[in-house]
């Protein structure tokens, strides 16, 4: 403890020069950290989305019907039944969520059909994820909740949830059947961007089926906006693909995105941000560590006499070689955690998501430098201080 102080208490002495660095350095790990944090980001965009469905034979479709169309509900239900019985389709389902209120509390109730249920890996940690299969009692529904409301509920709950069916507010008996694990991962309402996948979180999974419960708007929205596919081959997307682009129906358009090219999207949008950040840290990096070695060299060279007391009084040069990196390490310390709880600030406002894997893992570029610049203390103290006699240190020669 008393070795941390003198420590403290010698970085507080210095000049104006080593405090500029300093800063700098903090600017540095922050545009380090922002950057690496896009890059792993959209990594884990890619890893999210390939992990609830296979990206290299999936496909987001959408059925736009014009308003001159006189029955719209009967065109997207055609069209879905078309898409169903094609023989290029393995699996196909559709999604809708909603915001709704439990004890006032809001959390979104994510609608999927039996074809959904099937096409996605959402995995249980606990009981069972069969809601389209399970054997209900009396007017319960069964269903499934994210890992974080396993705090609030357990299973075998029943929470009562008001929803709009048939466009009256009707009140709904939920039986939590089974609880999905903590790194579960579903589509986002917001489409196109880093946001297209997230954790699944404040989630609750309602069985969407006439069996359950069923609602005609619902049921259009989540074919003709949340429909997702998925070919038996890789190579069966494109076929499809050219084949769902052929259909014609009259005041309808229709529309799709591979689940690849979703991908590629969603990178190409952050890649301005990531390019740039890169490219003012890598500059501020270099201006940093020019300033930081002549800073340095003045810094040991002026505390030539110090040293040379201290040696003198009968300072090893171990603990000097501690007082002379500990001083640096300490300071390169601050500045890391200063970086790293400005991200987590910025995580906090902008929501961005971000697990503690993530944050460690855009950290290490910087820690990196961190050991870099520690290295390089000790060469140029080993160079200017160790190889000097006693005597020529205390006259600064």
């Amino acid at each position: 403890m008393f070795r941390l102080r003198l420590l403290i208490k010698s970085i507080i002495k210095q000049g104006i020069k080593f405090k500029l660095v300093f800063f700098q350095l903090i600017i540095v790990f922050i545009s380090l950290n922002f950057a690496f944090t896009l890059i792993n980001k959209n990594l884990e965009v890619k890893s999210n989305i390939n992990k609830l469905v296979d990206k290299d034979k999936s496909a987001l479709l959408r059925i736009s019907v014009d308003s001159r169309n006189k029955n719209p509900i009967n065109s997207v239900n055609n069209i879905y039944e078309q898409i169903s019985n094609n023989n290029l389709i393995d699996k196909v389902g559709s999604y809708c969520i909603k915001k709704v209120k439990v004890n006032q509390n809001e959390i979104d109730a994510v609608f999927l059909n039996k074809g959904a249920l099937d096409l996605y890996n959402i995995n249980i940690s606990k009981g069972t994820n069969k809601i389209f299969s399970y054997q209900k009692s009396q007017d319960e529904i069964p269903v499934l909740i994210s890992n974080d409301l396993s705090n609030k509920w357990g299973l075998g709950t029943i929470i009562t949830i008001e929803l709009f069916q048939n466009n009256q507010p009707k009140n709904f008996k939920f039986k939590i059947i089974g609880i999905t694990n903590k790194n579960a991962v579903f589509w986002n309402s917001r489409m196109g961007d880093k946001s297209s996948i997230t954790s699944l979180k404040n989630s609750i999974i309602i069985p969407f089926d006439k069996q359950y419960f069923y609602d005609e708007i619902v049921d259009f929205t989540m074919k003709a906006n949340h429909t997702v596919v998925s070919t038996k081959k890789v190579q069966d997307l494109n076929k499809f693909t050219t084949y769902f682009s052929k259909i014609i129906y009259t005041n309808t358009i229709l529309d799709y995105i591979e689940v690849n090219e979703l991908i590629a999207q969603i990178y190409n949008r952050s890649k301005p941000w990531i390019m740039m950040t890169l490219t003012f840290s890598f500059l501020l990096s270099v201006l940093s560590f020019i300033g930081f070695i002549g800073i340095l060299i003045s810094y040991i060279t002026f505390r030539k006499k110090e040293y040379g007391i201290r040696f003198a009084l009968g300072s090893t040069s171990r603990e000097l070689s501690r007082l002379v990196c500990g001083e640096i390490s300490l300071s390169l310390i601050i500045t890391n955690f200063i970086s790293i709880l400005i991200l987590i600030i910025i995580n906090y406002i902008t929501k961005m998501d971000l697990n503690s894997l993530l944050i460690i893992k855009s950290m290490i570029p910087s820690f990196i430098i961190s050991f870099v610049l520690v290295s390089i203390t000790f060469l140029m103290y080993k160079s200017y201080i160790l190889k000097k006699n006693i005597v020529d240190l205390i006259r600064g020669n």
